[in-house]
């Protein structure tokens, strides 16, 4: 699909640090920002600033274990990614998001998109079997703000 889209359009991508078999909470911590590339298309890895890694390591370690420490640890990775992402951006003209349960980097770069003037796509990679469960209210206002959403699911398509 890139491949496709590349002839039209000029395309980065962000991720965040997926590939240790760790959680991707203690990955992000672990791993600096780096720019690589699939070809021709530059892919942004994002992970701990080097200012925020001593602390959010740590606090990286317990998200699944400590429910209080997960709004620390999104606090910390909204400062840690929010500087990268605005710099990134800026070469781009749509921000697309793939959401698979890190909400914190997907409202940043939802907020910037909107900020810039720029469209933002969601692609949420989560599967709810219940609308009324807390996690699918959240993500909800997650699917309202953003101007296209790739559905994977009738509760994503009908909001």
């Amino acid at each position: 699909m890139i491949t496709r889209l590349s002839d039209d359009y000029t395309i980065g991508v962000v991720r965040h640090s997926g590939d240790e078999p760790v959680v991707k909470e203690v990955a992000f911590a672990r791993n600096p920002t780096i720019a690589l590339t699939d070809g021709v298309t530059p892919i942004y890895q994002l992970g701990a600033s080097p200012q925020l890694r001593w602390l959010i390591t740590p606090i990286a370690n317990q998200y699944s274990h400590q429910r209080w420490v997960r709004p620390l640890f999104n606090l910390l990775l909204q400062l840690s990614v929010k500087r990268n992402l605005i710099k990134i951006s800026q070469y781009y003209d749509v921000i697309h998001g793939v959401y698979t349960g890190m909400t914190a980097s997907i409202r940043i770069a939802q907020k910037i998109a909107k900020r810039q003037g720029k469209p933002f796509i969601l692609t949420p990679l989560v599967h709810i079997d219940d609308p009324q469960k807390k996690a699918a209210r959240s993500l909800r206002q997650l699917f309202l703000d953003s101007d296209r959403l790739i559905a994977m699911t009738s509760l994503e398509k009908n909001g």
